[in-house]
């Protein structure tokens, strides 16, 4: 496992340390990146017009990439199999002890539990990345699988 991290504004925080990530990864080969989140990592963003719906924030988005490459140029190139988790800074004001608890105590270990199911999938089965992603919603964390 490598983590990088990075500095966050005095109105910002993660929901985990790096000390809880590798509580559950660090016996995997698996890119964690502490990160800031921009506007391109919030759902329900629709252009010039606004939607009606609550904005998801994006809490973690945990990834295996599988399989090969397609260029135009080349075509296809192999790809070793590999995985990262990105875990987002949020405003204080979205956090609370309670979230915080539950993100280090339910979502990391679902977390692992879909990195181990999924990180020995047959690639010729699988023609798509993996995709988890943890949102906050109404003060709520929910997971979701991207397909």
């Amino acid at each position: 496992m490598t983590c990088k991290s990075i500095n966050v504004n005095e109105n910002e925080c993660f929901f985990c340390s790096s000390k809880d990530v590798k509580k559950y990864f660090s016996d995997t080969e698996i890119k964690v990146s502490f990160k800031r989140a921009n506007i391109l990592k919030f759902f329900n963003h629709k252009g010039p017009k606004k939607s009606s719906l609550p904005v998801k924030k994006i809490v973690a988005i945990l990834t295996i990439y599988y399989g090969n490459i397609t260029t135009a140029l080349i075509g296809s190139l192999p790809r070793a199999k590999s995985a990262s988790l990105d875990i987002f800074a949020l405003k204080k004001e979205d956090s609370s002890d309670e979230l915080t608890k539950q993100f280090t105590e339910e979502i990391l270990p679902q977390l692992k539990n879909h990195f181990n199911e999924n990180i020995d999938a047959n690639p010729d089965i699988r023609l798509k990345d993996f995709k988890v992603v943890v949102e906050l919603l109404n003060n709520n964390l929910f997971l979701r699988e991207c397909k």
